[in-house]
């Protein structure tokens, strides 16, 4: 029988409360590294289910069956893998380290919700702007800033379902979080620290193959997308955060780079001077005018030669009650556009200048006296 003065029992507690301090951790960590397993795949079953919805809803009176969607279903899973991942990798991070610090766990699942809440809230923001414009989102979307940000809140508020998406905005955060807290509250578990560790670097692996999407030689990107000959499907691809990212690519091509002297440059001027003295050469004489006639201007979107050109009033009527109202018309059959897009059209014929689209640029909310 040992005897032990008073020192060496202390030192020994000391020691076993630590171990079971380490058991009581590890425990904690490994319960909680379950639930966060539970709240990524519950999340990817959300953000599928807005994919199968989208087909589902735009897709009333088209022949699309459930092996069509197949191959866009697949692929899209890597999309919202590859986003949410993103998404929630700040979250991802905090949670690595709440194994020494077990209060940064709270700090993690904050940062999850915020994750989870912009890839729900692009997803429903993609939805409403496909019921709109017919397609993903695309660089227009940043015209809610450009444009009279006050004007379009309130029409969306008119015009827009609004509490019925932030209903299914609530929802779809909602489901992740309750799916996690249903699993693993009785885990009982003895994990050792090298096992945590292996499960560490395996999650993080992961974590990095999710965010490149693809083992091949290129990682997943939007050519990946077109997987059927029909466009709805393959617009059901990507998610609303790829939309958004391939959006912002198009947005900043259409930006206008470099300082003004380059673009002097550019059209062959060597001054300010000498490009203000040809200007006001090709000024138009209307701006002298003391009375400013009011001109209405009627634009037709998308409509091109093909639709002169194969319209029959008896077998093919393209053109309605155009019809008759172009016998006294004056009609361009040759025109062509003078830029790809609505932007760059417009421009063409209000101020006609070679550097386009300037109404998305940086100078979208400059006057222009001219017109």
């Amino acid at each position: 029988m040992h005897n032990f003065n008073s020192k060496q029992h202390e030192l020994i507690t000391h020691v076993v409360m630590d171990h079971e301090t380490s058991i009581e951790q590890e425990d904690y960590w490994l319960k909680h590294f379950f639930k966060a397993v539970v709240f990524f795949i519950a999340s990817i079953i959300v953000l599928s289910l807005f994919r199968i919805f989208f087909l589902y809803y735009f897709s009333a009176g088209l022949n699309i069956t459930g092996a069509n969607f197949l191959p866009a279903l697949g692929v899209g899973i890597r999309v919202d893998a590859k986003w949410l991942s993103l998404a929630l990798l700040p979250a991802f991070l905090v949670f690595l380290f709440s194994y020494w610090k077990p209060f940064l766990f709270k700090y993690a699942a904050v940062l999850a919700g915020f994750g989870l809440f912009g890839m729900v809230l692009l997803d429903a923001v993609n939805f409403g702007f496909f019921s709109f414009y017919k397609t993903p989102i695309s660089p227009l979307v940043f015209g809610f800033f450009q444009d009279d940000t006050k004007a379009i809140l309130q029409t969306l508020w008119q015009d827009w379902p609004i509490l019925s998406y932030l209903l299914v905005l609530f929802c779809g955060i909602a489901v992740p979080f309750v799916a996690a807290s249903l699993f693993f509250n009785r885990l009982k578990a003895s994990p050792r620290g090298y096992q945590l560790f292996l499960l560490s670097i395996v999650s993080i692996l992961l974590f990095a193959f999710f965010i490149r999407g693809s083992i091949g030689k290129f990682p997943l990107r939007q050519e990946d997308f077109a997987v059927s000959k029909v466009q709805l499907i393959n617009a059901s691809v990507p998610n609303g955060a790829a939309a958004l990212y391939e959006a912002t690519k198009a947005w900043r091509n259409f930006q206008i780079k470099g300082e003004p002297s380059q673009a002097l440059t550019k059209f062959g001027y060597s001054n300010i001077e000498e490009a203000k003295k040809d200007l006001a050469v090709r000024a138009h004489t209307s701006t002298q005018l003391s009375f400013r006639p009011n001109v209405v201007f009627a634009v037709m979107e998308s409509m091109s030669g093909d639709i002169f050109n194969s319209h029959d009033s008896l077998v093919n009527n393209t053109l309605g009650a155009l019809d008759t109202a172009l016998e006294d018309a004056v009609v361009f059959r040759k025109a062509v556009s003078i830029e790809n897009g609505t932007f760059p059209s417009l421009e063409g014929l209000l101020f006609d200048t070679p550097i386009s689209p300037i109404s998305q640029s940086i100078y979208g909310r400059k006057e222009l006296s001219f017109s």
